[in-house]
């Protein structure tokens, strides 16, 4: 081949790398370094809790409360009796009360109802 001693000679910018970083791309690092730390920190928090000892709580329905009611001052229940096309939801609507209360008071594990089903609906 040729041989010449005539060097390339390149622009300042080509010679350090092409797009040379500015402060926005410096921001940018470590902003993606901040959150790639808090995501790991979060995650490592979460598997934590999921091995933890605690024990487990029951759900909260919203409205009650944990202090035991006074004697003689029992909820009043009503039974009623699933027809055919009630849902939970149709029928908390009727007696104004929540879906997933009923479920909680009837203790249903889910939401599926037959025909002919009592179901305890507490009066007010």
């Amino acid at each position: 081949m040729f041989y010449t001693k005539r060097k390339i000679q390149l622009a300042p910018r080509l010679r350090y790398g092409v797009g040379r970083g500015n402060s926005y791309t410096l921001w940018f690092k470590i902003g993606s370094a901040l959150c790639l730390i808090i995501a790991v920190f979060l995650i490592y928090k979460n598997a934590l809790s999921l091995f933890s000892h605690e024990e487990t709580k029951t759900p909260q329905v919203l409205g009650t409360t944990d202090q035991p009611t006074p004697q003689g001052a029992q909820e009043q229940f009503i039974e009623y009796a699933v027809q055919k096309d009630d849902t939970l939801f149709l029928i908390g609507q009727q007696y104004d009360i929540s879906w997933t209360t009923l479920m909680v008071i009837n203790n249903l594990d889910t939401p599926d109802l037959k025909v002919g089903q009592k179901l305890k609906i507490p009066t007010k």
